[in-house]
């Protein structure tokens, strides 16, 4: 969940990239803000939480093998 500092760098972000965007001016930039923020928070709010995964018990891969025998030259 954010708190109110990631919420206004994100808001700030989404303003600033969308004012680069359009060359319209912002009639009401409170307004305008708010409603970035909002949808940002709404945005974070929606998105699905991060599945946990469990541990597995032994490795996937095995274990890499040490450099010294990597390269060996064929004679």
């Amino acid at each position: 969940m954010w708190d109110a500092e990631d919420l206004a760098q994100e808001a700030l972000a989404r303003a600033f990239t969308r004012a680069a965007q359009t060359h319209q001016p912002v009639e009401r930039p409170m307004a305008w803000l708010v409603r970035i923020a909002t949808n940002a928070y709404l945005d974070q709010v929606r998105r699905p939480a991060p599945l946990l995964v469990e541990r597995q018990s032994k490795p996937l891969l095995p274990p890499p093998i040490p450099p010294r025998y990597a390269m060996r030259s064929r004679r």
